[in-house]
């Protein structure tokens, strides 16, 4: 019941802030983003309390984690396999391209008609 509550206030706090925002928009900026800042702070502070969002906050901190174990490419890895695929599709354009021209060129012939 408790965690039903915080998810309506969650949702309650984000639409006041949309609220004072279009409320606020033909007056002050400051007014209007100031609280649309602090409905989304106030809604982020609520919803992690939650399930869901200590589920959420679990799942950051494990994404992150592997994130630091990835070994990325060094930059000459990257430059090397970015010129194998953009020579890569230079050939398949070409063969492509080959294989139209001479199936137009049939097509024509077969049809008589001079292109």
């Amino acid at each position: 019941m408790l965690e039903r509550i915080k998810q309506i206030l969650v949702v309650v706090a984000l639409g006041a802030g949309f609220a004072g925002f279009f409320y606020f928009s033909d007056s002050e900026k400051l007014y209007a983003y100031g609280s649309l800042v602090v409905a989304i702070v106030v809604a982020i502070v609520i919803g992690i309390r939650t399930q869901p969002g200590i589920s959420l906050w679990k799942f950051l901190r494990e994404a992150r984690t592997e994130l630091r174990k990835v070994v990325w490419p060094t930059r000459k890895e990257t430059t090397q396999m970015t010129f194998f695929v953009f020579l890569i599709t230079v050939i398949t354009s070409l063969m492509l391209w080959f294989f139209d021209w001479m199936s137009s060129s049939a097509v024509e012939k077969l049809l008589g008609i001079e292109g």
